[in-house]
């Protein structure tokens, strides 16, 4: 009884918030709650864990030490989402970067070994495959019509605690930081924690807005809008594997329509970026 009353509080306030939200419930139809959006999605988010390879004891007193003592295994890992319902999985480029083997759960408890395709850090997009057909995938939505104090849903594995439910607002679009090159952040206000990299931004409809990368604090999150996501995500799968040229002309193409469609429009260049993410 206590959770339906919660749920009923969560839904009526995104209608009490603001002077008008009919431009919004227009557009969305919200035709879930908060509640409804879990019990619907969950089963699309997955729960990565990545195996690096085990490195030497880089102070180790001796050169006997150094060669044939002991090795240390470096495991981290992430949030993602089922892209399509024959195994392609997304996820951020900096959950996988350096993994040599990857260990995917869904909120069954089913697990599998995922191979990963390829990323780009620069928009810090990852595609992961697993052998498996008929998934519940998500869908992702244009973002360019996403609207400044719409709720959104968060599904990740936050701070070790595997599929949760975070809620919260976009508070901006096309957010800049300053130790990036180029960015289209949309900015999420709301719990943003440890775990949820990679994780998507769903919107009332339940479609996919964004795709979690990084967090400010516990409550000021950015997400890469689904627009280069799937941009990037679609020609990873069609050429299987991104090639140097490749990224440069992704990277071109990109900017240039975006500097022609709105001068102030660019994406992350994540190099510099150090990776947010834990077990």
């Amino acid at each position: 009884m206590r959770s339906i009353l919660l749920c009923i509080l969560l839904f009526s306030s995104a209608k009490l918030i603001g002077a008008d939200t009919s431009d919004l419930d227009q557009k969305n139809n919200i035709p879930y709650s908060f509640c409804e959006i879990y019990d619907k999605y969950i089963d699309s988010i997955i729960h990565v864990k990545v195996y690096y390879d085990s490195k030497k004891d880089e102070n180790a007193s001796s050169i006997y030490e150094y060669f044939f003592g002991p090795t240390y295994s470096y495991q981290g890992g992430g949030s993602g989402f089922i892209y399509s319902g024959d195994g392609y999985i997304l996820t951020n480029a900096h959950v996988v970067s350096g993994g040599n083997t990857f260990k995917i759960t869904f909120y069954n408890g089913e697990k599998y070994d995922a191979v990963l395709i390829d990323s780009n850090e620069e928009a810090d997009v990852a595609v992961l495959k697993i052998e498996e057909n008929n998934l519940p995938f998500l869908t992702l939505e244009d973002s360019d019509n996403i609207i400044i104090g719409e709720w959104v849903a968060i599904l990740a594995n936050p701070c070790s605690n595997p599929f949760s439910i975070s809620v919260g607002i976009i508070a901006g679009k096309n957010r800049k930081k300053n130790y990036f090159e180029v960015e289209d952040f949309i900015q999420i206000d709301g719990a943003s924690n440890y775990g949820i990299s990679g994780s998507p931004v769903l919107n009332m409809s339940g479609n996919v807005i964004g795709m979690n990368s990084l967090g400010f604090g516990e409550c000021i999150g950015f997400a890469i809008s689904s627009n280069i996501v799937k941009k990037t995500a679609d020609l990873i799968i069609k050429n299987g594997k991104i090639f140097q040229n490749d990224h440069k002309n992704f990277r071109n193409e990109f900017v240039n329509n975006q500097i022609e469609k709105d001068s102030g429009k660019y994406f992350a260049d994540l190099k510099y970026f150090k990776p947010n993410f834990q077990e």
